[in-house]
């Protein structure tokens, strides 16, 4: 597919070029200046808060809030996987949401050297991990009365806000040993074996901001979104900025709803 998809449009109505020349003009080009300060300061208001910060990117916004929040190692997570069971020779299948709990042991700072060979900015958690939880959500939760990092007092139960997803559990190798007249010694022919180390990876929630705006993604999303709304041209559509009463409602309910056969 050639059609070029844009990760954003801008949408340049107002003012925009007088204000990008008053800041050539000022020499505000950089992190600073008056329309940031306002920046900061309007949309403060707007979202009913004392302050504002102002950032350079999502990335950016996103590793200010994990500071602001202090998460760091200690904290709880939790992951959401699917526990998949197969009921007798029925073949009737549950499947069911599989959580597993845990606590950060590092922050994403140091890359962790992934089984394909490539480093991969991770946090490293601990949750008892086993495969079959890769590309599960992972959650962090901090708990009420928690004390945290230089705060005074209790905290607040706060969260649980998405951590990032969880790309494989971390397994060791380990050398097989036999006992050999007075001590364990690796066997002769190197065997080794796999030790479950109870940790994972977890890709932080900013890269996959960046992932899912690549144009390979944004294309195949384009597709599908163009496939699914041929499907559904026929039924209801809620939109949320419209007028919604509640005839509509009941209009809108009718044309989704189908007989129950007794």
């Amino acid at each position: 597919m050639d059609d070029f998809i844009p990760v954003n449009e801008p949408l340049l109505t107002g003012n925009e070029k007088q204000y990008i020349q008053e800041c050539i003009d000022t020499a505000w080009i950089s992190s600073e200046g008056p329309f940031v300060r306002r920046f900061e300061q309007l949309f403060a208001q707007r979202i009913g808060r004392k302050f504002g910060v102002a950032v350079s990117s999502g990335t950016a916004a996103l590793d200010v809030a994990v500071a602001a929040l202090e998460i760091g190692p200690g904290d709880e997570v939790f992951i959401v996987g699917r526990f998949i069971n197969h009921e007798g020779k029925q073949g009737k299948q549950r499947n069911l949401p599989s959580l597993r709990f845990g606590n950060i042991a590092m922050m994403p700072w140091e890359p962790i050297k992934h089984p394909d060979g490539h480093l991969q900015e991770s946090f490293l958690v601990e949750v008892r991990s086993i495969g079959g939880y890769s590309g599960s959500p992972v959650f962090v939760h901090i708990l009420p009365f928690s004390k945290r990092p230089g705060q005074k007092g209790w905290s607040m139960e706060r969260g649980p806000w998405l951590l990032g997803i969880d790309w494989g559990h971390l397994p060791l190798r380990k050398k097989v040993e036999e006992w050999m007249l007075d001590d364990w010694k690796p066997i002769s022919d190197g065997w080794t074996v796999e030790v479950i180390s109870g940790m994972t990876g977890v890709v932080p929630v900013w890269r996959l901001e960046e992932l899912l705006n690549i144009k390979e993604l944004a294309s195949s999303r384009k597709v599908a979104d163009e496939r699914l709304a041929e499907e559904l041209k026929d039924a209801a559509v809620l939109d949320s900025a419209s007028d919604f009463t509640k005839e509509q409602f009941g209009k809108d309910l009718k044309k989704v709803s189908r007989k129950i056969k007794k």
